[in-house]
């Protein structure tokens, strides 16, 4: 995808769900970031996504979410979207974000 942000909270969970029980403020930092992150770049259409398990594409077990836009999902490209290499980057502005 042409813009693909990584999230990641300090916290270590292995999934979102763990991140979740464990720390619910967190889960409410990612989004307020993703909220930062859309207006900031002007995005309205997006994709959010959290693989949880190998079998579900995870394949660093620390809790991330992707953002993901710049393009249309068709059926194809959503079977190998866990397939993609993309190189991760965070804007400037908010490489100080604390999650």
């Amino acid at each position: 995808a042409p813009i693909h942000y990584l999230i990641l909270p300090r916290r270590h969970e292995s999934n979102a769900i763990a991140l979740h029980r464990s720390e619910p403020e967190a889960m409410a930092a990612i989004f307020a970031l993703v909220d930062t992150l859309t207006a900031s770049a002007g995005l309205s259409d997006y994709r959010l996504v959290f693989n949880t398990g190998a079998e579900a594409g995870q394949s660093v077990f620390h809790a991330h979410l992707h953002l993901i836009s710049g393009r249309p999902l068709t059926g194809r490209q959503a079977r190998l979207i866990a397939m993609e290499k993309v190189t991760y980057s965070l804007p400037k502005e908010l490489s100080s974000v604390a999650l």
